[in-house]
């Protein structure tokens, strides 16, 4: 998980045995030579100026994009099928690509508040990556750090960290990235095999956030995003907000070459060597974390959780290495049961009231039914009324996102150094490309949807809400919460 690579600065897919260009980078060799599209077909790779070509349509894309990385500032002949007709041959210098479409990034949220507003910080981390070998990159934790500081000179009142996405990562980021936000304490515990266990835990005591913290997450956080998920629950330090629950993978995996035992065996076996549990002692595996507050996403309904698969491992737990959480008087937003449930209360109203999340309902009812459709029907009159049926419906919620965007609260990016300095060397916007170059698409988003988030928006209003019931909040802003 690094948020660098040496390469041509290209997304390649797969379509029917052919490694296609999805999306070019800014700045990369491929975008600098300008000789290339999105949809070209890359169909034989070359090394140096006189390797032999070989053909890569058919090849698993793993394989085909090993061909195409190299050495930094070795020479690579791509042999392309334009999609506007033609065929040609690239050559191209390999060089790094700093992928800051993958790294954390923020938004600073302005809500009016009584006679003001009140600004809102979001941090979205798409993984838990890390330095490359030889030390070069950047981590998430000191990214975060960055952002933090930003944010608060902004004047940050709340913290939103939006993990809908993340997969996972480096374990030792997710701990270091919960060291922001608690003094110090158990961050998380691994048990191997034998029953050996090991905690994790953050020994510094600097903490970069100790205001209202919300971790945004869905069925898609996973791994590492459920470590940290985990902690800040468990310490008392975050509310969750999200689907019912996350994806609950709480293990951790070795592949093992078979060629170490006999060298004609060409195979690998993939072979689960430990557990991981939060400090309370639950074990993440199957059950995730769940949300304090739910706010659904489309992704509720799908198969993409640890419980979907095929005879997954289950759920234990084991002796906690937290009992009590530091709430002592560096936290300024202390948490209770009954302030998360009156912010649940508050969130369940506008779920039955808005129209947004009419939007989102008929939304999330939409992809489960495409999911549990098992029938296929022969018929093209059919097939092609379905198809009409979809667009419209699309077409529907795109309206309707628009119609809601333009009273969305108003919001400015607030970007990393890296980012920065990317712009400045490859013009205004090019982070702003290769973010959405790299980020997973919702089933009905296309190139030009909407930006309005239905489930982000939400999690604003519940951060203005706890604001607003913090010691020494204003009597008008406490006024305007219980009247939303």
């Amino acid at each position: 998980m690094r948020n660098s690579l040496v390469g041509i600065g290209a997304t390649l897919s797969d379509e029917d045995g052919v490694c296609v260009i999805k999306d070019i980078l800014p700045g990369g060799p491929l975008d600098l030579s300008r000789q290339a599209k999105s949809g070209d077909k890359i169909i034989a790779v070359g090394q140096g100026a006189t390797g032999e070509m070989e053909d890569i349509v058919g090849m698993r894309l793993s394989k085909a994009i090993s061909r195409i990385r190299g050495k930094q500032g070795s020479s690579v002949r791509l042999l392309v099928d334009m999609a506007a007709g033609g065929r040609k041959t690239i050559v191209l210098k390999r060089d790094q690509i700093k992928l800051v479409g993958q790294m954390a990034s923020a938004k600073a949220f302005e809500v009016p508040n009584g006679n003001g507003t009140l600004l809102l910080g979001v941090i979205d981390l798409p993984s838990f990556y890390g330095k490359n070998p030889d030390g070069s990159g950047s981590s998430p934790s000191a990214d975060i750090e960055q952002l933090i500081n930003k944010l608060k000179a902004m004047g940050m009142k709340a913290l939103i960290m939006d993990l809908r996405k993340n997969g996972g990562g480096l374990l030792t980021e997710a701990v270091d990235i919960s060291g922001l936000f608690i003094p110090k304490g158990s961050v998380l515990q691994v048990r191997d095999s034998q029953g050996r266990s090991e905690d994790y835990r953050d020994e510094d005591e600097k903490v970069a956030w100790n205001g209202p913290l919300i971790v945004l997450t869905t069925k898609l956080s996973a791994s590492a995003s459920e470590i940290f998920a985990g902690a800040m629950r468990d310490h008392r330090r975050a509310i969750v907000v999200g689907d019912t629950n996350t994806h609950g993978k709480g293990s951790v995996q070795n592949i093992i070459e078979l060629s170490r035992f006999d060298k004609n065996l060409k195979s690998a076996v993939k072979v689960t060597i430990q557990k991981w549990y939060a400090p309370s002692g639950s074990s993440i595996q199957l059950k995730g974390v769940p949300a304090d507050i739910v706010v659904p996403s489309v992704y509720s309904v799908l198969p993409v959780s640890e419980s979907d698969l095929d005879r997954p491992l289950p759920w234990d737990s084991v002796t906690p290495t937290l009992t009590k959480a530091d709430e002592g008087d560096w936290l300024k937003a202390k948490l209770s049961d009954s302030l998360i449930a009156q912010l649940a209360a508050g969130s369940t109203r506008r779920q039955s009231e808005l129209p947004e999340f009419l939007t989102l309902s008929r939304t999330i009812d939409w992809t489960k039914s495409r999911q549990v459709r098992k029938d296929v029907s022969l018929s093209l009159d059919q097939r092609s009324t379905e198809r009409k049926d979809d667009l419209e419906f699309r077409e529907q919620v795109r309206r309707e996102l628009s119609d809601y965007a333009k009273k969305a609260f108003k919001v400015q990016d607030v970007k990393l150094d890296a980012a920065i300095e990317q712009e400045k060397k490859e013009g205004p916007g090019s982070a702003a490309k290769s973010k959405r170059a790299s980020r997973m698409r919702d089933p009905l988003e296309d190139d030009d949807w909407p930006d309005y988030d239905i489930q982000l928006q939400e999690a604003v209003r519940i951060a203005t809400d706890w604001t607003a019931l913090l010691p020494g909040a204003s009597v008008a802003a406490a006024k305007e919460t219980k009247t939303k």
